[in-house]
């Protein structure tokens, strides 16, 4: 029996596949008795200003396929753990793992690595108003030095994947506060990052955009 050949995927399947199961890539070497099955590993963690601690002997582990949500009340360091998660803070007592490896926060190529490793939405992210919606997904790309010549059909099909298709075109200032979301989102997806991290992303959306 000859077997049938099989077809080649879609571009947007390709693309929804890979949006829903990002595959890892440590930027680190994982070394000691942590292993890669950790992606943010937090031991003792703290960080204040000044004398004033915003958060103090966190213990938290971030493992591949896990889902958390994050919440507490205004002014209780959510936003200053997600920065810590990311490195835009260093903390200033105990010590962040990352893939199983520390990172030297003076490195900036290790940290180069480790946030085209994170896909981040914030709740408000910001986006470059002179380029549409497809160049501002696309930006990941360009920052790390990847071609995006033959990438249009992987590009197109993550941005109908978050339904916006018709407005690939459109320029940020057209877009609604959701339509803008939806593009944060498939911009963080664009690399296959092995965390996303989402600061309160449904912040200002009703119930239908959120």
């Amino acid at each position: 029996t000859v077997p049938r050949p099989r077809s080649k995927p879609s571009a947007r399947a390709t693309a929804t596949r890979a949006a829903l199961h990002p595959a890892p890539h440590p930027p680190i070497r994982a070394g000691g008795r942590f292993g890669e099955n950790r992606v943010i590993e937090f031991e003792e963690a703290g960080f204040g200003y000044g004398p004033s601690a915003v958060l103090q002997d966190l213990t938290l582990t971030l493992s591949p396929g896990a889902f958390h949500i994050l919440y507490g009340a205004p002014g209780s360091g959510k936003s200053t753990l997600m920065r810590l998660c990311r490195l835009d803070l260093v903390p200033t007592t105990g010590r962040i793992r990352f893939f199983g490896g520390t990172l030297d926060p003076r490195n900036r190529d290790a940290i180069a690595d480790l946030r085209r490793a994170l896909g981040v939405v914030d709740a408000d992210s910001p986006f470059l108003d002179h380029l549409d919606v497809m160049a501002n997904v696309a930006l990941p790309l360009v920052a790390a030095g990847t071609e995006t010549a033959g990438r249009e059909a992987d590009l197109r099909a993550l941005v109908e994947w978050v339904d916006l298709g018709p407005l690939a075109g459109a320029m940020p200032a057209a877009l609604t506060r959701t339509e803008r979301q939806r593009a944060a989102l498939a911009r963080a997806l664009i690399l296959s990052p092995a965390l996303i991290l989402a600061d309160d992303p449904t912040a200002g959306l009703d119930r239908e955009g959120a």
